[in-house]
Order: C-alpha cells, then sequence, then structure tokens
C-alpha cells in the first residue's frame, strides 16, 4: 500500500554546469558558488536535520532567486 519514495535531493553533482547554477542561484558559475558558501556557511547554523549545510545554502539561495513557494521546496527537497 505505501512505497518508500525512491526520490533523492539534488547535490553538489546536480549543480554540475554553470546553466543550471545561473538558474537556479543567480550566481555565475560553480566557482563563484562555492566561494560564497564557503565564506557565509561558517556564519550560519544548521535549521534543520534532514538537508546538509550545502542544501540548505541553495534552497535560500533557490528560493530568493525564484521566489518559490516554501511548499515546493518540502516537495523537491523532502522535508
Amino acid at each position: 500500500m505505501f512505497q518508500t519514495s525512491r526520490y533523492q535531493a539534488p547535490n553538489k553533482e546536480f549543480f554540475d554546469t554553470n546553466d543550471k547554477i545561473r538558474f537556479y542561484t543567480g550566481l555565475s558559475s560553480i566557482e563563484v558558488l562555492m566561494l560564497v558558501f564557503e565564506n557565509v556557511s561558517s556564519h550560519v547554523t544548521r535549521q534543520t536535520q534532514s538537508l546538509n549545510r550545502f542544501l540548505e545554502f541553495i534552497v535560500v539561495l533557490r528560493n530568493l532567486r525564484l521566489i518559490a513557494p516554501l511548499q515546493d521546496l518540502v516537495y523537491q527537497f523532502v522535508v
């Protein structure tokens, strides 16, 4: 009756092209994304136990860029 989901939330490998990075975050490349992440990640406390620090960062950037509804993020990142 109930099945376990095989869905996996995006990870660093999902952001393999500059086009994806630009679309989801507004940043120009993986180098810029990682530079910003490295600079801000140590100043932010984790809010969720189901997403790692990088995915939390992506969710924030994605939400700012796409103004995605919170429920959409819940479905996409399985939180």
